[in-house]
């Protein structure tokens, strides 16, 4: 019920390849919780990561590109038989995809429908949240092969499918089958009052054009959050943004100061723009996502 790509990685620096198999929102690179960890210097921390699209797995690139024939690529449709490069000596083989239909989803009063992440914590609030990590204090979901397996504190593992429920300190959480053409529907009502919207991206530089405003343009950290964000298209842990915009190895409190100080003064400046501010969407578990509607465009001329 997992979309999912299965790699194997030939590094020069290792003695054989490596089999993988990666999910939306796994990252590739060299952070020791990558999906894929990758101990190389020319790799960065979080090089690429797996983004479900418009039906797809798309392999995005972070920081650093990887290359296909030699040419530098910024994303890529991933297919049977492609081969690409992190480095030279470093390559990946994609060996096979698979795309369901549909995916495991949860919901709760008062927590909108999600899909659940490889490794999810259910915590029950207030209000409800689903944590994509493993943490004490709730239910913990994660993937294996063909399943989900849940577990609660001081009972053993249990498989758990589409129509299962599981009750936290009193919240009920249900798992349903999600179509996977609905991961693709982000547009609110509130977005729909504003004009369509193009992003230019720059990485440093990011400008906005809507029909009839003015044109409006982001520099520095703000830019390159929103740039990372709309490449990655789907939500995503903060540290994972974070480590790409400042040095993954800072102390989490200080990184976490210096997010909270950027996302402010970004939501900020959208709102003094006349742009949505809840464009940068939170979930209350520690990940973000640039909220786009199908009519707003992305140019990457990074």
């Amino acid at each position: 019920m997992q979309p999912r790509a299965i790699f194997t990685l030939h590094h020069d620096g290792e003695a054989s390849p490596r089999q993988v198999q990666l999910g939306p929102g796994d990252i590739i690179g060299r952070l020791p919780s990558a999906a894929l960890q990758v101990a190389d210097p020319r790799v960065s921390e979080a090089h690429a990561m797996l983004s479900l699209r418009a039906g797809e797995l798309v392999l995005l690139a972070l920081r650093r590109r990887f290359a296909i024939g030699g040419e530098p690529r910024a994303q890529v449709v991933l297919e049977p038989g492609l081969e690409l490069e992190l480095a030279e000596g470093v390559a990946l083989h994609c060996v096979a995809v698979h795309l369901p239909d549909t995916v495991l989803a949860v919901r709760a009063a008062g927590l909108p429908d999600l899909p659940l992440p490889p490794v999810a914590t259910l915590l029950p609030g207030p209000p409800p949240r689903v944590l994509a990590a493993p943490k004490r204090g709730g239910a913990v979901v994660w993937s294996e092969a063909e399943r989900f397996l849940l577990q609660q504190a001081g009972e053993p593992a249990r498989p758990v499918a589409d129509g299962d429920r599981v009750t936290v300190d009193g919240v009920v959480f249900t798992f349903f089958a999600l179509p996977v053409s609905q991961l693709m529907a982000t547009e609110t009502a509130s977005l729909d009052t504003h004009p369509a919207m193009t992003l230019e991206l720059f990485y440093d530089v990011v400008h906005i054009h809507q029909a009839g405003q003015p044109r409006v343009t982001l520099r520095g950290v703000g830019a390159r959050l929103l740039s990372e964000l709309a490449l990655l298209g789907q939500p995503v842990s903060w540290e994972t943004v974070a480590g790409e915009l400042w040095d993954a190895s800072t102390d989490r409190s200080l990184l976490r100061g210096r997010w909270d100080m950027a996302v402010g003064r970004l939501r900020h400046r959208l709102r003094d723009a006349g742009l949505p501010p809840h464009l940068l969407y939170t979930d209350g578990s520690g990940n973000i996502e640039l909220r786009l509607r199908p009519a707003d465009v992305i140019e990457d001329r990074t």
